[in-house]
Formats: C-alpha cells, structure tokens, sequence
C-alpha cells in the first residue's frame, strides 16, 4: 500500500464515495473502519482490513478524517496524515491513548512492530512514542509499557444504525441467505457424484447474523 493509496482512500472516506464498508467509533478522536481490500493493499475483494481513523480535532475544514492508519498486522502499521495537518499533533493524541491500546485489549496483540522508508521517521517514532531499535528501518514497542493507555469500552461512541439502514441490512441479508442456497444447489446439480446441500452451514450463519441484528 502506497501512500497515495491511502491518500485516495481517505479522500474517498470523506467524500463518502465508499460502496459499502463497516464503522465503529471508538472514542471522539478515532473511528474504525473495514472495508474490501479493492484500492491497493492486496488487491482482493474477499479481504477484508481494519483500519483507523483520525478524526479531525483541531482545525475547522471540510475534512471529517485527516489520518488514517491501516493494520497490517503485529508487524507492521501504515500511518498516513494528510500533508496539510502534520505536526498538529494527531498521532500523537491517539496512538498510545487509544490505538495501540485497541489493538491489545481488542486483537490480544502484545507486540506491535513497524517499518519505514525513513531514518528520520524512525527515530521520530522512537523519539515520540517510545519504541525501540530493532533494525537499520525497523522498531518494536511492547503494547504493556507504561505509555500504552489502558483500553475502556466506556469510552467507545456507537454510531446507531437508523430505522432504515437496520431494514435494508434485513433485506440484504436474507437476499444473500437465498443467493446462497441457490449457487449451492446450482453447483451441486452440475456434479454428478454429489447431491449435498448445505443449508444447515448456511442456516447457522444466517441466525448468527440475525441475532447480532436482533440486538440492534
């Protein structure tokens, strides 16, 4: 992923341009955002990945999200500030305060390591968020260090579904649920040595779903 990648993404995320994603806020600073990987990651529409957004906190603009940051994993994240709004300090409100704690109380991680291009961001990195040395572009921070905030489910800020958005997901979810059922009896009618239906995997599915729905 380029970091013109992530430019246009998060052009798209203002612009609300995204075909279809999921949101989750997290606290005033930060939202969380999952989406596809269609724009330049892996390109693949079957993966899915997380990624943060910094919300725009001290600067009156059009722009709802200036940073985002896209997790790769305990090996590395992509962090991305549009140009116009570095060195205001946004990563550094939010990484120890509520990223990195995320991603220990959420993913279990212990370690998060990352990578770069740049000596000078390296150090920056060391420097400002206590991360330590593990390589000529490389460095690691234990996410039980001190500086690493608890994380408090207290704190997240839920982004209601409204009465319509809950009615169309009902409705994209049996449509999905029938789609299903269909190709898995077209395939199985093309197989001369199978006459297996799937429904009950795809049934368990369904009501798991529907009860995370239920409880909107």
């Amino acid at each position: 992923m380029t970091n013109e990648s992530m430019n246009n993404i998060l052009n798209k995320i203002n612009k609300n341009e995204l075909f279809s994603y999921a949101l989750r806020g997290i606290n005033d600073k930060v939202d969380l955002i999952n989406f596809n990987d269609e724009y330049g990651y892996e390109p693949n529409t079957m993966n899915f990945y997380d990624y943060f957004l910094l919300k725009n906190q001290f600067s009156e603009s059009d722009q709802k999200y200036v940073g985002i940051i896209l997790d790769m994993g305990y090996h590395d994240l992509h962090i991305y500030i549009l140009e116009n709004y570095r060195g205001k300090g946004y990563l550094q409100s939010t990484l120890n305060q509520t990223i990195l704690p995320f991603l220990s109380y959420y993913k279990e991680r212990e370690i998060q390591e990352l990578t770069f291009n740049s000596i000078d961001v390296k150090r920056y990195m060391i420097n400002e968020f206590g991360f330590i040395d593990t390589g000529e572009l490389s460095v690691r921070k234990n996410l039980m260090d001190k500086d690493v905030v608890e994380y408090s489910e207290e704190n997240e800020k839920a982004i209601d579904f409204t009465f319509t958005e809950t009615e169309k997901l009902r409705k994209d979810l049996n449509e999905t649920i029938y789609r299903l059922k269909m190709i898995n009896r077209q395939l199985t009618f093309k197989k001369e040595d199978s006459f297996e239906y799937y429904d009950s995997n795809i049934d368990k599915v369904y009501w798991e779903l529907k009860d995370l729905m239920d409880g909107l």
